[in-house]
């Protein structure tokens, strides 16, 4: 038990010797890229069986640019990912990954953003401010070791990976909110058309099939008829 808990303390408080930035790191991209392109493609399904958006956005040409934006946000997600599978023939080197990882740590992240890799407990921690500055250096002097043609190079490569990953996040929580926004308003123009089934149904019993032109009944029918946009009318 003695010699699990030093050796659990020694890694403990080696992680800042393999730092990653938590959010641009390369397992972390893989992964955020995986979600982003399921969840577009969930979307672009229910798009393309639901003819609604047509209806909503009240125009046949946008509807149809906006579910294509989802469809070009899909493949461009898949087409990083798969480019991502060669990061070795990017970089020109071996170890690619693990200088993609070193470099945001390396140019000096936010403390809160910083991990550590703990070998005992074969995963990554957050790291206080204290390692996240001896993790900086570390990754640092790690970088050091290449050239300068070496450096420059995956100085390059990274921030090139970096842009295009939060361009591709940007696009899809864009599209994402704009598609909640447009399923609120569904799901409103839904419960509008029961509210309407449901006030008909009850005038019509109360007006004998409105044979008679008064009663609460049919006052609310009105009052849930206002609310309906024009625009239902005239389509």
């Amino acid at each position: 038990m003695i010699a699990q808990e030093e050796a659990r303390k020694r890694a403990r408080g080696f992680r800042y010797k393999k730092p990653v930035c938590r959010d641009l790191c390369m397992e972390s991209i893989r992964c955020a890229l995986s979600d982003m392109e399921e969840e577009a493609g969930e979307i672009d399904g229910m798009l393309w069986d639901d003819d609604t958006l047509e209806e909503l956005l009240g125009d046949e040409d946008e509807a149809f640019e906006f579910k294509m934006a989802f469809r070009d946000l899909q493949s461009d997600l898949q087409s990083m990912a798969e480019a991502l599978q060669e990061l070795d023939r990017l970089m020109y080197t071996d170890d690619a990954e693990e200088l993609f990882d070193l470099f945001f740590p390396a140019v000096g992240g936010d403390g809160a953003t910083l991990y550590g890799y703990d070998e005992y407990e074969s995963d990554y921690f957050p790291l206080d401010s204290w390692e996240a500055e001896a993790a900086t250096r570390e990754a640092a002097k790690k970088l050091k070791r290449l050239t300068k043609e070496q450096l420059l190079d995956t100085a390059g490569v990274c921030l090139r990976i970096a842009r295009q990953f939060l361009a591709l996040q940007y696009r899809h929580d864009c599209l994402s909110a704009a598609f909640d926004i447009l399923r609120g308003q569904q799901e409103g123009l839904l419960q509008l058309v029961r509210k309407v089934e449901e006030a008909w149904a009850a005038a019509d019993r109360a007006t004998d099939g409105f044979r008679n032109d008064w009663g609460s009944e049919l006052w609310e029918l009105d009052r849930v008829l206002s609310n309906v946009p024009e625009r239902l009318w005239v389509e």
